[in-house]
């Protein structure tokens, strides 16, 4: 499946559906704060227009800080997202342009 950036409810939505239907567990959206902390943008460098945190996130924990978005599959917490640990290992989502 492919997209550019989730923009909307809706592409979020759509997103967890699919994650759901493959049986993924939390994965990578390709979204990160590494140039300016608080400042996400999406792997192509475009800004974040649509948030979808969980409640307290982004908060930036663990040791090494957390730069990187995830999706969250987890019963309570679905489709919400939460800053990781960029070398932390989960799937990933990933756009597809022709």
């Amino acid at each position: 499946f492919e997209f550019t950036a989730l923009e909307s409810q809706g592409e979020s939505a759509y997103i967890y559906r699919k994650l759901r239907t493959l049986g993924s567990e939390d994965s990578w959206l390709g979204l990160n704060d590494r140039q300016a902390e608080d400042s996400f943008v999406w792997s192509n460098g475009q800004p974040v227009h649509y948030e979808n945190w969980d409640e307290g996130e982004p908060n930036d924990g663990g040791d090494s800080g957390e730069d990187c978005g995830i999706m969250l599959m987890s019963e309570g917490r679905e489709s919400f997202w939460d800053d990781r640990d960029c070398g932390d290992l989960y799937g990933y989502v990933c756009e597809v342009t022709f």
